[in-house]
């Protein structure tokens, strides 16, 4: 009896073996297919050819411009940034003008070239250079794997993304237009208000996306304390208060309104009606402001807290918005209660609906609206001043942008253009380039052929040494 007891519990003890052994072969074997599947799926499909958004781009620029990657041959981004750089030259060839050389480059086997490169320029390895008329720009590996904040948790300026996505074409893009356009169009974000904070990544307060977007349609951001300064810098061409928590000194907003007098555009994101006490410079501008309660309970009695809308007005900004949807969270309305033509209004800015919102049972209203002073009024202005203002600032934190709001952000960017005075066909966001998950170094592939080879004929062997052992001793 104790003899088949023993018999019994040492077969139990080699199945359970067995099958642990069996379970961690089919691990590794899924690990290994997940990890590849990426890399393979995108060789195996050939050169990927460039985005719409990237040819357009590059399609006004001249001249002769050098793209060098410089990776060695460990690093994940080798294989991805060669056949970048060779793309960017293969477009190229279809516009006038233009002439794009690709080089890579092996630190560590190109000795020559690479030391050449690194005297002349100040860059590390694992980085691409551009050289363009005398000029150049260098995006280092963190540059080319600019994180999202969607990769992050609540305190995303601590975290780094699991692994690493290779966004070189957007990197790429917006470095050539910086050379192209060196003098970026100023932006200065007010802060000491609670506002929104451009240069954090954490979900609720800051508007990192937002800011990476800006930068990719050619603004440069600036934060400006106002308390602190006498007044608004000459160079700003657009200023934005973003969702601010406390009320404006009546100092600040005499800058604010001086600011606006002499031409000055300003973006504005509101979410109560008083506008933290800038709701007499907004009656300046034609401009009023409803509470949410009122304007999202007009004839129906129910409050909604959270609202989409594909409603938009005929303006310049809305132009891009077209089969897109916005988000907001209890909007207030926004604009004249009964608008008329510029005309009727006399020596009242001319005002525009942007985006409305369509109630049920009830006519639709404004959330954000749109107030220029321009020739076509009686208050002739050359400087041509003009303001946007929305009845909701959620709609651009990064915990709304992550999760893939366009709308929203199509929103923002074209009425950015709108303000500093210039139009694009429509403005570039992240949605416009391939964001690749990370390749394949040299020691990652050996360190799978080990697994393959060693690791995984082992654990066959000692899963059939399992059975091969206790049958060999029946026999004998």
């Amino acid at each position: 009896m104790p003899d088949i007891r023993r018999t019994r519990i040492s077969s139990g003890v080699r199945s359970l073996l067995a099958i642990l052994i069996a379970a961690a072969i089919l691990l590794v074997i899924n690990l290994l297919s997940a990890r590849l599947y990426a890399h393979w799926s995108w060789v195996e499909a050939g050169p990927r050819h460039l985005s719409n958004r990237t040819i357009e781009a590059i399609g006004s620029l001249r001249g002769q411009i050098d793209l060098y990657a410089l990776f060695e041959r460990s690093h994940p981004f080798r294989y991805a940034a060669n056949t970048l750089i060779h793309e960017f030259e293969e477009a190229s060839t279809t516009i006038p003008g233009l002439s794009i050389s690709a080089h890579t480059i092996d630190p560590n086997q190109d000795l020559p070239e690479a030391a050449a490169l690194l005297r002349k320029y100040p860059m590390g390895v694992n980085s691409i250079l551009i050289v363009w008329n005398g000029q150049f720009r260098v995006l280092d590996e963190f540059e080319l794997n600019a994180q999202t904040d969607s990769d992050t948790g609540a305190d995303a300026d601590a975290q780094k993304p699991s692994a690493p996505i290779f966004r070189g074409e957007q990197a790429c893009t917006l470095g050539l237009l910086r050379l192209a356009r060196p003098a970026d169009i100023p932006v200065y974000f007010l802060t000491g208000h609670g506002e929104f904070d451009p240069s954090s990544a954490h979900p609720v307060s800051g508007a990192s996306i937002l800011a990476r977007n800006l930068a990719s349609n050619g603004f440069a951001i600036h934060s400006l304390l106002l308390s602190e300064s006498q007044s608004i810098p000459q160079d700003c061409a657009v200023l934005v208060i973003a969702g601010p928590r406390t009320l404006f000194s009546q100092r600040e907003i005499e800058r604010i309104s001086a600011f606006l007098s002499d031409g000055g555009r300003m973006f504005l994101l509101v979410d109560e009606p008083y506008a933290n006490g800038l709701s007499p410079l907004l009656a300046a501008w034609d401009i009023q402001i409803e509470p949410p309660y009122a304007s999202l309970t007009r004839g129906t009695g129910v409050a909604i807290r959270k609202t989409s809308t594909t409603h938009f007005g005929n303006h310049p900004v809305t132009v891009p918005l077209a089969n897109t949807r916005c988000v907001f969270a209890a909007p207030c309305a926004v604009g004249p209660l009964q608008p008329g033509s510029p005309g009727e209004r006399g020596d009242k800015p001319a005002v525009s609906g942007l985006i409305f919102i369509d109630p049920p049972g009830a006519a639709a209203y404004p959330i954000a609206a749109a107030s220029e002073l321009g020739a076509g009024n009686r208050m002739e202005n050359p400087a041509n001043p003009r303001l946007i203002v929305c009845g909701d600032s959620d709609f651009i934190s990064n915990a709304v942008l992550s999760s893939g709001m366009e709308g929203n952000l199509l929103f923002f960017l074209s009425s950015m253009q709108w303000l500093a005075g210039f139009q694009r066909p429509l403005p570039q966001t992240d949605a416009d380039f391939t964001a690749l998950p990370g390749f394949v170094s040299d020691e990652e592939w050996k360190t799978f052929a080990s697994v393959i080879c060693l690791v995984v004929p082992l654990c066959v062997l000692g899963f059939g040494l399992l059975f091969w052992i206790p049958l060999c001793r029946r026999l004998s």
